[in-house]
């Protein structure tokens, strides 16, 4: 299942394809228009999923949670393989530790004689 020009797939995927699609055992999600919602956790579930993969590609929330995805593992009590893909392009990343440019810059170690 795809989703080129709607926002939150994930959590439509989760909330209603329980309902819809129950005996499912194969599911691909695609998002491709950026995820703004976090992954709600559900009473309903995959009963038959074995395999789920879910791969976003596109911009996402500054602060959306990937381990809201958690809730599509509770849900699926069968599942034997899960792939996650994300694909961004203008990822930043922050140092935990602040700037770290110092330790890439070797320590002056040169005598005046």
């Amino acid at each position: 299942m795809g989703c080129a020009n709607e926002s939150n797939l994930l959590c439509y995927g989760i909330t209603r394809l329980p309902y819809v699609v129950s005996t499912v055992e194969d599911l691909k999600l695609s998002s491709t228009s950026g995820e703004r919602v976090n992954t709600p956790m559900t009473a309903a579930k995959f009963l038959h999923l074995n395999f789920l993969e879910i791969y976003l590609d596109g911009d996402l929330s500054p602060g959306y949670d990937y381990l809201s995805l958690v809730s599509f593992l509770n849900a699926s009590p069968a599942l034997e393989t899960f792939i996650f893909r994300v694909d961004q392009d203008e990822m930043l990343f922050d140092s935990i530790i602040g700037g770290a440019l110092h330790m890439r810059q070797m320590p002056n170690t040169s005598t005046i004689a």
